[in-house]
């Protein structure tokens, strides 16, 4: 009861915090991670504190999970067929999927890692075969999938659930065929699919779980979600009938902003968005109508290294960037430090 007391004080705190509006950096110092002597690596999430997760490949097929630290650095975790985009959440607990090989069959299941206990495999719920982990929040809630992720294919077999403590929330999910991420509110970005006029068309939901109430955001076309805040609002990207890609962000307020070249990827509390930009797919940081090319904004902590692509994948509310990018021909975690 005390440590669920302390984590909702600290998520409180957190949310309050970002009232407080932190702009985007004018300038940015591109600290190389590394490939840890791999073949490549990116960097899925970032949290409050500055610590980063992601995954290395290790084999032509074959993933571990990283963990590094502003205080200490750099740790390869004992995670082994890991899954891509670990998360991790403001107490440095990292959830994600690997997969359990067996005698005659491999399984996908979730994991929680943290410094004091290590590796813990998540139990399957009842009545689910697999379990892919899609997300968790400072409360703990780890957002499942059961039949992986088939995207905007409706699949009527696949089960959506948070879990904590061991159990599964009890709600009711069947709304959400699809689950993509959980804020510190407890609210889940989700996607549901649709036929009209014999076209399939996918859109994103925003689930409440405390008290269970749904709110869809139609759009003309097919929407992906691709990111949640903690202030619910969500960002995107719409694809019409053509295939052109359009960015969004909406909120329960303004509702949906489009953007025609921008694709964002993640956003903050403070309505800063990172995503890709034009044709070429470069990583641009957007704020109040202003777009900047980060490679345009951004020195490398090695002055020998040279940059040629940057993909932004998280952001948090002190403006410090994960991604991966590609320097010197080979794919790097990367983690953009704001110049003050």
């Amino acid at each position: 009861m005390l440590n669920l007391l302390l984590k909702t004080i600290i998520v409180l705190l957190i949310c309050y915090a970002s009232v407080m509006h932190v702009e985007a950096a004018d300038r940015y110092q591109i600290v190389d991670l590394g490939t840890f002597s791999n073949r490549s690596s990116v960097a899925t999430d970032i949290n409050e504190y500055g610590q980063i997760c992601g995954t290395v490949q290790t084999g032509i097929i074959t993933t571990q999970v990283f963990l590094w630290d502003p205080q200490t650095g750099l740790q390869i975790l004992d995670i082994e067929n890991t899954k891509p985009n670990p998360h991790l959440n403001n107490y440095g607990e990292i959830a994600g999927s690997f997969t359990v090989k067996g005698w005659f069959t491999n399984t996908v299941q979730g994991y929680i890692w943290d410094e004091k206990k290590g590796t813990q495999q998540l139990s399957l719920p009842i009545g689910w075969t697999e379990a892919y982990v899609r997300d968790i929040n400072d409360l703990g809630e780890v957002l499942m999938m059961d039949k992986g992720l088939k995207a905007c294919r409706c699949n009527p077999k696949a089960q959506v659930g948070v879990f904590k403590d061991e159990h599964l929330a009890s709600a009711d999910f069947s709304p959400i065929p699809q689950g993509d991420r959980i804020n510190n509110r407890s609210q889940v970005l989700g996607t549901t699919f649709v036929e009209i006029n014999g076209k399939e068309l996918c859109y994103p939901l925003l689930f409440n779980l405390p008290d269970q109430t749904l709110t869809k955001i139609p759009f003309p076309e097919r929407a992906y979600g691709m990111n949640l805040n903690d202030l619910g609002q969500i960002v995107g990207v719409m694809e019409n009938a053509k295939g052109k890609r359009y960015g969004f962000v909406w909120d329960a307020t303004k509702g949906i902003t489009y953007f025609k070249d921008f694709r964002p990827s993640a956003l903050n509390n403070n309505n800063v968005l990172v995503g890709l930009y034009g044709k070429e797919d470069r990583g641009f940081i957007y704020e109040n109508g202003e777009y900047k090319n980060l490679l345009d904004i951004s020195t490398p902590r090695d002055e020998e290294q040279e940059w040629s692509w940057l993909f932004p994948l998280a952001i948090n509310d002190r403006g410090y960037i994960v991604g991966k990018g590609t320097v010197n021909g080979k794919e790097h975690a990367f983690l953009l430090l704001p110049i003050e």
